[in-house]
């Protein structure tokens, strides 16, 4: 009884596998017209369809290389990438102050940070740091807020400076 059970498998999986070759034998014939054309325009010499390119005037490739340069240029960073600058920042910041808002203009090389704490000593201490940092050139103090409100901070520094590059 076993035996005969696969030997039914076996009669089934042949089956399966001669129905596959019915099959691909037939897609086959429906590509040998095609093919058969093929095959006769190599043997009389005649290429594959050639298709012409269009080829841009100098003046389009003038214009298309200043473009690119303009793009390169505009993308190219002064000084540190933000990520660096994030952390030389982190390095620098007291316990007692936090970093509110944060702009880099890395084009420019330019930086506007908001930093906040609860009195202007440990932001004093921060802008003396920043100052004395030689990645940093023309730090300086923008203006000094007291934001109203209950949960704020006692005092804002606005500070602008610039990454050396």
């Amino acid at each position: 009884m076993p035996l005969m059970f696969v030997m039914w498998l076996a009669t089934l999986g042949l089956a399966g596998v001669a129905w596959w070759l019915i099959d691909d034998a037939s897609e086959l014939r429906g590509e040998l017209p095609q093919l058969q054309l093929r095959f006769e325009r190599m043997q009389t010499g005649g290429s594959v369809i050639a298709t012409q390119q269009h080829m841009p005037s100098a003046q389009e490739l003038a214009e298309t290389r200043e473009r690119v340069a303009k793009i390169n240029a505009a993308a190219q960073t002064k000084g540190l990438p933000t990520s660096a600058l994030l952390t030389e920042l982190e390095k620098q910041l007291p316990p007692a102050a936090w970093l509110t808002s944060f702009h880099h203009r890395a084009t420019e090389g330019e930086v506007l940070l908001l930093a906040s704490a609860a009195n202007a000593d440990p932001l004093s201490a921060f802008l003396l740091k920043l100052e004395q940092n030689p990645l940093f050139d023309q730090v300086m103090l923008m203006r000094e807020l007291h934001p109203p409100g209950a949960g704020q901070p006692g005092v804002q520094f606005e500070i602008r400076l610039k990454v050396r590059s």
